[in-house]
């Protein structure tokens, strides 16, 4: 066997090629978001002009919850301003914010009763307004259907499974869990989808601010296939240098 084969980085070379590998599929991945998110923005963009179609004919149009997703409604929930709220945690500006969620019942099938995020409130409120089960003067929502979000591992780990630790009281939901918070809120039979309100559902109330819609949806994924990018292009110059330095050994 020659010197410079001894000499030869196997391993070195071997570690390389997977470290090199990996970054590079990293930055393609990051490619594929940016496509995906590009199409979220430009469905974002058409929403803001969509006309807003009653809730009861959006249902009737497909059973398919994906296909719901992000389309605009009208509903009318009756005794919606002063019903039980849950929250759940947020953010908003850099700040945290806790979303107010209710129920609204609905006379309609296929579903007894569909949730509405009503807006958030800055965390110091924990005062939601007054609840009056008796009121049922309605209240007519403009929103936005939404699908329930995937929760991931952490999200399933500190949200509480247990029931309110008093009459009144209400947890802190850290993500949209609609079976569990439709229950705690009475209702065994909710819509797997939501209603984000673009529209208050209590205009006197000015510390709520609704409009999941249009909070803004960060797109950086471009910027982040060039950093994976980058840093493939460093290990090369790195791994040559270091090639170039033990062949030229004596």
């Amino acid at each position: 066997m020659s010197a410079m084969a001894k000499r030869f980085p196997w391993g070195l070379t071997i570690t390389t090629v997977v470290a090199f590998a990996i970054l590079v599929s990293l930055g393609v991945w990051q490619l594929y978001r940016l496509q995906w998110k590009e199409g979220v923005l430009a469905q974002r963009a058409a929403l803001e002009h969509a006309p807003a179609r009653p809730l009861a004919e959006v249902l009737a149009s497909s059973s398919d919850v994906a296909a719901l997703d992000m389309v605009r409604v009208t509903l009318q929930c009756p005794g919606l301003a002063s019903a039980p709220t849950e929250r759940l945690y947020s953010l908003a500006d850099g700040k945290v914010v806790n979303r107010l969620i209710s129920l609204c019942r609905l006379d309609h099938q296929p579903y007894a009763a569909i949730l509405v995020d009503r807006g958030r409130v800055p965390q110091e409120i924990t005062a939601p307004p007054v609840i009056d089960p008796a009121d049922q003067a309605p209240v007519t929502i403009t929103g936005v259907v939404r699908k329930e979000p995937r929760p991931n591992f952490i999200t399933r780990l500190i949200t509480p499974k247990t029931p309110p630790p008093a009459p009144g009281k209400t947890r802190l939901w850290m993500t949209y869990d609609l079976p569990a918070i439709g229950a705690a809120l009475g209702s065994l039979n909710a819509a797997p989808i939501f209603v984000a309100a673009e529209t208050s559902s209590n205009p006197d109330w000015a510390q709520l601010t609704p409009g999941l819609s249009t909070e803004p949806i960060p797109n950086n994924h471009l910027q982040y296939a060039f950093t994976w990018f980058g840093l493939a292009m460093v290990l090369l110059f790195i791994y040559a240098a270091m090639l170039r330095k033990r062949l030229n050994q004596p």
